[in-house]
């Protein structure tokens, strides 16, 4: 009986540990990563929501540019804080992830996606356009798009960047009349991302 009490006691303890030491790191992660996107941003207004305990935040800012109206940004990171589910996100392959959807003031009309890393797979919608795959700091850029010239464009954003496999995906979306980018948060991606872009 005695054994068990112990066992037990050792894991609450080990679960109030992970608790504290992953709730301090996603914390760090989510006001570093919020820092420097309002560093770069330099929003008129911003506003934040929590995701569920400790596992990211979703954001809109409201920026002065006469070719965005707005930026809305998803943060979702590893449940570092769970002793329990964190090893098996990672099992299942569960990263640290940002999303941004970029809404612009314009008309988008033309189409284009770009995806970096293994298995890259072409999606229904592309199948209609052109497609190529140019090679930047020794990482493969899959290339589909309707206008070689606007993909050009927006080519430079990576050529810029130290680590551009660090943007796995980047594309139009024409519901929301945007850009979406899916994005590592490791290497300060996310800001120089939005650096680069609205330099373009």
């Amino acid at each position: 009986m005695n054994e068990y009490i112990v066992i037990i006691a050792l894991l609450a303890g080990l679960v109030s540990i992970q608790y504290w030491r992953g709730r301090r790191l996603n914390l760090g992660f989510i006001r570093a990563i919020s820092n420097e996107l309002e560093k770069t941003l330099n929003p008129l207004e911003h506003s934040y929501t929590w995701i569920g305990a400790y596992a990211g935040i979703t954001a809109e800012y409201r920026i002065k540019n006469k070719n965005i109206n707005s930026i809305d940004m998803s943060l979702t990171l590893l449940p570092r804080h769970s002793l329990l589910y964190f090893p098996v996100s990672l099992i299942i392959g569960r990263r640290d992830r940002i999303a941004l959807l970029i809404k612009m003031n314009n008309i988008l009309k033309e189409r284009m996606e770009f995806k970096t890393g293994r298995n890259v797979k072409e999606s229904e919608n592309s199948k209609v356009l052109d497609k190529d795959i140019i090679v930047i700091n020794n990482v493969k850029i899959h290339r589909w798009y309707s206008d070689k010239s606007l993909a050009d464009k927006y080519t430079q954003i990576f050529k810029k960047l130290e680590k551009p496999e660090n943007v796995r995906h980047f594309t139009i979306n024409h519901e929301e009349n945007a850009f979406y980018a899916k994005l590592k948060i490791t290497d300060g991606t996310p800001h120089l991302f939005l650096k680069e872009f609205m330099e373009i």
